[in-house]
């Protein structure tokens, strides 16, 4: 009879993926002990370590994996051509990948991942965001407007946003989060460790704004995109990194962060991400309604919005389908079923809010 414990690793590497499974059944003890207790610990430690480098760790992490991935498939190919792929090369290949994988996934959810499954936004800020009607979306949508053109009737206001260095943006998102904890205690944000992506312009060629690495617990922004999208960009990534990991409420603590900024810049990348948001409901229900809501925009934000088309227009490509595809499967598989269309889900968070504070509070 052959012994099993050869296969001991297997044994374990099925193990650990069957605990991750039954952890994320219970999003009470996650909120309790991990959000606000394991994860507060290691996010703060990983960005202690980290934040000083002027560079993403992450980045460099990811583009050696790629290359040693480049490696390993080119030198199994050689083995192939030069019939060398042996049954007990392929088995020790097998057997790495699977126990990197594991590890992979282990660390994944351990320093982050299990954030996806926490109580989240609607235990901490007692909201709801339930079924929502046509009506509220249009108040919704309404709203945003009356707030944009007060913004945009003082363009000489918006100015910094063209001035503000990306350390200067970084000290007002930082201002945003410690006035937003005054409120919302659990909002502290703590050490800084956002940095410019180092793919430079080639990370629009995947149309990525900004990102969080879940290994390092760095933010990574795009800073090559128009600057309107700076500020509302930088406080959802630094969301992530409070261990907020839905696109969604990533999206709603953003807006919380960047309210309590108090400039106008803020207020109006904040308020013209969300009335992009608003609109694509709206339009989805009532085409007609949202082209008159869409017309309502002010011409400030409408010449942005151009400008912000036409830079990214430049880098479209034809592997943006795959591209779209892999992070589609991603957000559902981490507990996001709407796929892209999670980030619209803000929508119902803000009319949660407004209907608990009112609308004037938005």
């Amino acid at each position: 009879m052959k012994s099993i414990k050869p296969y001991w690793w297997l044994v374990w590497c099925a193990a650990a993926w069957a605990v991750v499974f039954v952890v994320k059944l219970f999003p009470a003890q996650i909120e309790a002990w991990y959000s606000r207790g394991i994860y507060l610990w290691v996010s703060q430690a990983q960005r202690w370590l980290l934040g000083w480098l002027p560079f993403s760790v992450g980045d460099v992490i990811y583009a050696c994996l790629c290359l040693w991935g480049f490696y390993k498939v080119f030198r199994i190919i050689w083995r192939m051509w030069q019939r060398t792929a042996t049954k007990p090369v392929w088995l020790k290949n097998l057997k790495f990948s699977i126990q990197l994988l594991t590890g992979a996934y282990l660390w994944f959810h351990l320093a982050w991942g299990f954030n996806y499954h926490r109580l989240g936004s609607s235990h901490q800020l007692q909201l709801l965001p339930n079924a929502y009607t046509l009506a509220d979306v249009d108040t919704l949508t309404i709203t945003l407007n009356q707030r944009l053109r007060l913004l945009c009737a003082d363009t000489a206001s918006l100015a910094p946003l063209q001035q503000w260095s990306q350390t200067q943006m970084l000290q007002q998102g930082l201002l945003g989060y410690s006035r937003a904890a005054q409120t919302y205690p659990f909002l502290s944000y703590g050490v800084a460790s956002v940095k410019p992506t180092l793919m430079g312009k080639a990370i629009n060629y995947f149309g990525v704004l900004g990102y969080a690495n879940p290994f390092t617990g760095e933010a990574q922004m795009n800073y090559t995109m128009p600057r309107f999208l700076w500020p509302y960009t930088l406080c959802h990534e630094m969301a992530h990194q409070l261990g907020y990991a839905t696109e969604a409420e990533a999206n709603l603590i953003g807006y919380l962060a960047c309210k309590a900024n108090g400039s106008k810049p803020f207020a109006y990348s904040v308020y013209a991400g969300l009335q992009g948001y608003a609109l694509g409901d709206l339009y989805a229900t009532d085409s007609i309604l949202a082209a008159q809501r869409h017309a309502e925009t002010p011409s400030f934000l409408t010449a942005d919005r151009k400008k912000s088309s036409r830079f990214f227009k430049q880098f479209q490509n034809p592997f943006e389908p795959l591209i779209y595809g892999f992070y589609e499967n991603y957000l559902k598989a981490n507990n996001q079923p709407l796929g892209h269309k999670s980030y619209n889900f803000v929508v119902a968070w803000l009319i949660a809010y407004a209907k608990k504070y009112g609308w004037e509070s938005l």
